[in-house]
């Protein structure tokens, strides 16, 4: 996810979009899911890929 705090005003209207669709989505995920939802991973810089991505994502997954 795009993390809506890291985007400024002055965002690229794409950026803005996705980042208003990801917020009607979680919405919608948040009323059929409720507590059930477990983790929200960002969005990184690179696909999840390799081990070091692995670890990176499962520090978002399975905060200690």
């Amino acid at each position: 996810m795009i993390q809506k705090e890291q985007v400024g005003k002055d965002a690229a209207e794409f950026v803005l979009n996705r980042v208003k669709m990801q917020e009607e989505h979680m919405e919608e995920i948040w009323k059929i899911f409720g507590n059930q939802v477990r983790a929200i991973v960002p969005l990184f810089e690179t696909e999840v890929k390799g081990s070091k991505m692995l670890n990176r994502t499962i520090g978002h997954l399975f905060p200690r």
